[in-house]
């Protein structure tokens, strides 16, 4: 017979529950570990479907703007222009060796329609005052023609706010997300997007191009 010992059989309640919370610590590490992924992957694809959207946007804006004519420009340079609205018109070419012009166009920030321009994010997006970049072919008449080429146009152009100073000292004094400014023939665009993340961070992408004008 064997005496002076005794055999263990099993674990004991206090093993048990030490395993089960060493279990649970590791299961809910690796649920953090996953999400804080999750998240910054949808951040970044985030930022980069924002940044694809406003090169595009800018884009399309320089190529609309690349053939126009200084003197049909609304409002017309004087000799410097700054402005969220511009109406234009592009070349068509020559007819008998005198320039042709094709009907007016324009581009300009508008609100969006379920926000109101009073400093408060009216929808509850998270986005204060943002627009959209609208492109508008015969404005004003009965063959108008409109089309909304991107949403999220911050509605002042990134780091500035409607205080009457400038903020983001770029020259300007509470410009809107989308800005021309016209100084002798150069013609800048600067565009400013931003949206909310699938984690509610607010994401914000401004681009900035210039094209010359012609006289």
């Amino acid at each position: 017979m064997r005496t002076g010992s005794t055999r263990r059989s099993g674990f004991t309640l206090i093993e048990v529950v030490l395993a089960a919370s060493l279990l649970a610590l590791m299961l809910l590490s690796i649920a953090i570990t996953t999400e804080s992924a999750g998240n910054a992957h949808d951040a970044g694809s985030a930022r980069e479907r924002l940044d694809v959207d406003a090169h595009r946007a800018l884009e399309f804006v320089i190529a609309e703007l690349s053939s126009a004519r200084r003197g049909a420009l609304v409002p017309e340079p004087d000799p410097v222009l700054v402005t969220d609205t511009l109406t234009y018109e592009q070349s068509a070419g020559w007819l008998d060796d005198a320039p042709q012009w094709n009907d007016p166009e324009q581009i300009v920030f508008e609100i969006d329609v379920v926000e109101l321009d009073n400093g408060l994010d009216d929808d509850g997006d998270g986005l204060v005052d943002e627009g959209r970049l609208v492109w508008y072919q015969n404005p004003g008449t009965a063959e108008e023609r409109r089309v909304v080429k991107c949403h999220g146009v911050r509605g002042y152009l990134q780091g500035e706010t409607p205080d009457g100073t400038d903020e983001n000292g770029n020259g300007l004094v509470d410009e809107r997300g989308l800005v021309f400014t016209i100084d002798g023939d150069v013609l800048t665009v600067q565009l400013t997007l931003e949206r909310a993340s699938p984690s509610g961070e607010l994401i914000t992408k401004t681009v900035r191009g210039d094209v010359r004008i012609r006289n």
